[in-house]
């Protein structure tokens, strides 16, 4: 187990370009500044990922406020159709009738 967190840490001190470094038995030891580039790196790391959440989350909720008002939105010409020939129907049938 050791070996596979040794390895670990090695391999991402080596994907992070730190030079420098040593391995101890417990520790990783680093140079100056060295902690805090690896900090910038996770610090923007996880901005990345809530941005990504967000992005998703507000299109989840704008795709669901658009499906609302689509919804909302054939209702209403629906019943203006019905109210609208409802109120016409006397003159369709008039101007339509085969006796006018």
């Amino acid at each position: 187990c050791r070996s596979d967190e040794k390895k670990a840490s090695i391999a991402i001190c080596d994907k992070m370009n730190l030079k420098g470094y040593q391995m101890g038995k417990t520790k990783v030891f680093l140079r100056a500044g060295q902690m805090a580039e690896l900090d910038a790196r996770r610090a923007e790391v996880l901005a990345k990922a809530a941005r990504l959440i967000q992005r998703q989350i507000r299109t989840h909720l704008a795709r669901k406020e658009f499906i609302t008002m689509k919804k909302a939105t054939i209702r209403i010409q629906k019943i203006w159709r019905g109210h609208f020939l409802q109120s016409n129907l006397c003159v369709l049938v008039l101007v339509h009738s085969p006796f006018a």
